[in-house]
C-alpha cells in the first residue's frame, strides 16, 4: 500500500485536536507552536492524554499537552547536562589508565581485548573516525599528529578518545579483558558489571537526549544490572530499571564521585517541584525521593 495521505496546514491540524477533543483558547499560540516544533512531535506527548477511543480526556487543555513538552525538554537538557561530564570523566579514565599500563596506543594491542577480531574491528572505527585519510576534515591534533609521525597509523590514546563516541568506546570498554574492566570500574568504586552496564544504559539516553527525542514515559531498553542484594552506595531500582528514575539514580552516582559539589540533583527537584508531582511518580521516582541521603539535598 501506497502512502498517500495529504500534508495539512497548522489550521488543519489544530483543527484535527479540537475535534478530538482539546480545548485550545489561544488558537495562534498553538499554530506557532506547530510551526516551530511540529505537530507530530507535540503529538507524541498528547497520547498520554488521551482516552481508549484516541479522544483527548475531557478538560484537557492545550496548555496541558505544551507543559508536558516544556518539561521534558527541560529535563533532557539536564541529563544531557550531566552525561557530558560522566562521558568525559569516564573516557579520560579509560584512556589514561589503559595508556599508562599499555602504552598510548594501547587499543593496537589485540592482547587486551576479548577476541582479536574485535581489536581489529575497533581500529578500523577509530581510523574512521579521525578521518586520517581526509586532511579537511582533521582536528589540529590530527594534523599535527601525521605532520611529525608516520607510525604508528593512529594518534595516540588520548588524541583518539577525543575523537570517538561515547557510544563507541562503550562498545568498546566491556570488549576489554576482565581485569582491564576492574581496573577502570575500581576508579568509580563499581564491580566491573555495573561499570559497563551502568554505561551502556547512560549511552543510550545520551543518544536519545542528544537527537533532541522524548524520555517522559521513555523505556531505557538498556535496562542498567544492579546487584541482588542492592548496594548501601545507591537506592533500589531494581524493580523497574528501565524507567528514568534508574537513570537518575545511577546519574547521581557518578557525579558524586566526579564532582562532589555537583547540584545536579537540587536542580532535577526544583524542575519537578514547578510541575504537578504525577510527572515525577510516572518517571518511577518514589515519594518523598528527595529525603534520602543519597541524593545530597538539603
Amino acid at each position: 500500500m501506497q502512502y498517500s495521505l495529504p500534508a495539512l496546514s497548522p489550521a488543519d491540524l489544530i483543527e484535527r485536536w479540537r475535534s478530538q477533543g482539546l480545548l485550545i483558547p489561544d488558537i495562534s499560540h498553538a499554530q506557532r507552536h506547530i510551526k516551530t516544533v511540529g505537530y507530530h512531535r507535540l503529538n507524541r506527548y498528547a497520547r498520554f492524554l488521551r482516552d481508549q477511543q484516541g479522544n483527548f480526556r475531557a478538560g484537557i487543555t492545550y496548555e496541558a499537552l505544551w507543559a508536558i513538552y516544556i518539561f521534558d525538554r527541560r529535563l533532557r537538557l539536564l541529563s544531557l547536562d550531566a552525561i557530558e561530564r560522566i562521558e568525559i570523566a569516564v573516557r579520560t579514565v579509560m584512556s589514561d589508565s589503559l595508556s599508562q599500563r599499555h602504552g598510548p596506543h594501547w587499543f593496537m594491542d589485540a592482547q587486551i581485548f576479548k577476541t582479536a577480531s574485535y581489536a581489529a574491528t575497533f581500529q578500523d572505527v577509530i581510523a574512521d573516525e579521525i578521518r586520517k585519510n581526509k586532511p579537511r576534515y582533521q582536528s589540529h591534533e590530527v594534523s599535527l599528529y601525521y605532520k611529525n609521525y608516520e607510525l604508528p597509523p593512529l594518534p595516540p590514546s588520548w588524541i583518539v578518545m577525543e575523537h570517538l563516541s561515547m557510544g563507541e568506546w562503550c562498545k568498546a570498554l566491556p570488549m576489554l579483558v576482565r581485569i582491564e574492566q576492574k581496573i577502570i570500574g575500581l576508579e568509580f568504586g563499581l564491580p566491573a558489571n555495573l561499570m559497563t552496564s551502568w554505561i551502556s544504559s547512560l549511552a543510550l539516553l545520551r543518544n536519545v537526549c542528544a537527537h533532541h527525542g522524548m524520555i517522559w514515559h521513555r523505556r531505557n531498553t538498556r535496562h542498567p544490572k544492579l546487584q541482588k542484594n542492592p548496594p548501601h552506595f545507591c537506592p533500589d531500582f531494581s524493580a523497574d530499571s528501565g524507567n528514568y528514575y534508574a537513570s537518575a539514580c545511577i546519574i547521581q552516582y557518578f557525579l558524586k564521585y566526579i564532582s562532589p559539589a555537583s547540584s545536579w540533583s537540587s536542580r532535577l527537584k526544583t524542575l519537578f517541584d514547578e510541575f504537578p508531582p504525577q510527572f515525577a511518580q510516572d518517571l518511577g521516582f518514589p515519594q518523598h525521593w528527595e529525603q534520602d541521603t543519597f541524593w545530597g539535598i538539603i
